[in-house]
């Protein structure tokens, strides 16, 4: 065999291999692309706005959102697992937590007021006082504690009582909280805790209360890769 017949075979050989590589590959990553449209869908909840409660911000590229009933104990152990995750990213400025009302029980055991409470934390003590007081809360492990104790609470989140009293009193945010627990309700959720995690389109998938930190963190970095 000359030269030339040797050097013609091999270059049709390598044509071959890299005909079989492109399109192989191309396969694979329309799979891997189809696999992401079936994980990532438009999850039906009110849109991130500026007047949702973050830990982070608005302009964050991944949300986690939170449905909180204060009152549920698995509420308050996600809560912890969930901040504890977040940290590096809120430091980062690229993900944040967002807190919204679920108060599942009913108003005589003091969810549905509890609720209120917060967004008055917030009303009062705005970003700060808010998640001071949100913190302290979760902290208490009593799912039957006594409304009269949340100003005390509130106290101990640096939250001015008196305008706390005053907002608790007005009883401003029903309209508020029941807006969040229809949403909740539109999308399947039936208990607390409930998570969705999403990016700036509204795009994600609901978090599994049970997931480990680990795989928090792991649907975080997913999204962040996908926006």
């Amino acid at each position: 065999m000359d030269e030339n017949n040797l050097k013609s075979k091999l270059a049709i050989l390598i044509i071959f291999f890299l005909f079989l590589f492109y399109f192989g590959g191309t396969e694979n990553i329309s799979k891997i692309k189809q696999q992401d449209k079936e994980i990532l869908k438009n999850v039906d909840i009110k849109p991130i706005n500026a007047n949702d409660l973050f830990l982070g911000g608005p302009n964050s590229e991944v949300f986690i959102v939170n449905f909180i009933d204060t009152r549920a104990s698995t509420s308050r152990e996600f809560y912890f697992k969930t901040v504890d995750v977040l940290k590096k990213y809120v430091e980062m400025g690229n993900v944040a937590f967002v807190y919204r009302p679920f108060p599942i029980k009913s108003i005589d055991n003091g969810s549905f007021l509890e609720a209120e409470a917060i967004l008055c934390a917030n009303s009062v003590g705005e970003q700060i006082g808010f998640w001071k007081y949100l913190k302290e809360r979760m902290s208490i492990v009593n799912e039957d504690l006594i409304i009269s104790v949340l100003p005390d609470i509130a106290e101990i989140a640096d939250i001015d009582i008196e305008k706390f009293k005053l907002c608790q009193k007005n009883n401003n945010y029903e309209d508020t909280i029941n807006e969040n627990i229809q949403g909740a309700l539109n999308i399947g959720m039936t208990e607390s805790p409930f998570a969705v995690i999403v990016n700036k389109n509204g795009q994600g998938f609901v978090l599994d209360k049970t997931a480990s930190s680990e795989e928090i963190d792991a649907s975080i970095k997913y999204l962040l890769s996908h926006k």
